[in-house]
């Protein structure tokens, strides 16, 4: 069995229930952790044996970023051949994995073609006691954490991802909202918490120009690809969604995945998500033509040449982001 990569807790005395990591970057979506009395407590270094609370390794192999609620740690992984996929849950106390369960199989998943992803890489998000798992095309689930049951799950949600899944579960009011932009088709999902039945489902609207001189797809498509979670932003006292895809940055009504606006660019492949400041949404727009983009939040339909600031051209050398 390959192991991936272990988990590690850092902590300076005990760990904080109170300090929860509900979803993809965190309690706010943005990456800051909530401030809590133990706050000024943890460390700033560490090595292999300098604070470190306990080290865990975990059977397989995925990218998912762990969620953390109730002294409970939870992440997915994957066979390395993307034929089955796992939950794993572990004690974040010590370590102790005490959940270790196939959730999904795939008998035909299509091959990663390369090193840049893995078939666990979407992370999970819990609230009140239900952790809501998803594997992209390959399935989704929701899971009652008090009993360990699988409440609902959906494997109709089709998508050809190519390079595999990358775009985590995120969670607005009684919605799971979920982000599918594969070569095929691109589009976004909502479904109840309750039961995952389908409440809204909003295709993108970008027009492609990825054509070969025979009419197919560049690439096989590779270009239509994008990795990125959505946020959600309030203007004016109404909130929006807004949602990275390729070509195009798009925002939509939360509660019906009505397309507000859209702003539109010569990259693919995005899959930071989304940062907000004041007025601003601020990404990267991918691979290609790469920009920094500050999009100016409150217009309506292409916003495209009036609703973003400057961009910002960033050049790609080695390692490094000029």
């Amino acid at each position: 069995m390959k192991l991936s990569v272990a988990i590690i807790i850092f902590c300076a005395t005990t760990v904080s229930y109170a300090a929860e990591w509900p979803e993809f970057r965190g309690p706010n979506g943005d990456g800051h952790a909530a401030i809590t009395a133990q706050s000024e407590l943890l460390p700033v270094t560490w090595s292999e044996t300098e604070n470190i609370a306990w080290k865990t390794a975990i059977p397989f192999e995925g990218w998912s970023t762990p969620v953390i609620a109730n002294g409970e740690v939870w992440l997915t992984t994957a066979t390395e051949d993307g034929t089955d996929y796992y939950l794993i849950g572990i004690n974040a106390v010590d370590g102790e994995i005490f959940y270790n369960e196939r959730l999904f199989h795939s008998d035909n998943p299509e091959p990663l073609g390369n090193n840049v992803n893995r078939y666990a890489s979407p992370s999970c998000a819990i609230k009140d006691g239900r952790l809501y798992v998803h594997f992209g095309s390959y399935g989704t689930a929701c899971l009652d954490t008090k009993t360990r049951t699988v409440l609902w799950e959906r494997t109709d949600l089709e998508c050809r991802h190519y390079r595999g899944p990358g775009s985590s579960v995120f969670l607005y009011e009684d919605l799971v909202i979920l982000t599918f932009d594969g070569v095929d088709q691109q589009y976004l999902t909502a479904l109840t918490q309750s039961t995952g039945e389908s409440v809204w489902r909003t295709d993108r609207t970008t027009e492609w120009t990825d054509w070969d001189e025979d009419g197919k797809p560049l690439r096989d498509g590779d270009a239509r690809k994008a990795f990125s979670t959505p946020v959600v932003s309030s203007v004016g006292g109404f909130e929006q969604l807004i949602s990275p895809g390729a070509s195009a940055c798009y925002a939509y009504d939360p509660r019906t995945g009505e397309e507000l606006w859209n702003v539109t660019n010569k990259s693919h492949t995005p899959s930071t998500r989304i940062v907000l400041y004041n007025d601003l949404a601020i990404m990267a727009t991918g691979y290609g033509d790469t920009e920094l983009r500050a999009i100016r939040l409150g217009g309506r339909g292409d916003v495209t040449d009036k609703s973003h600031t400057p961009s910002t051209r960033i050049v790609l050398y080695n390692d490094l982001a000029i």
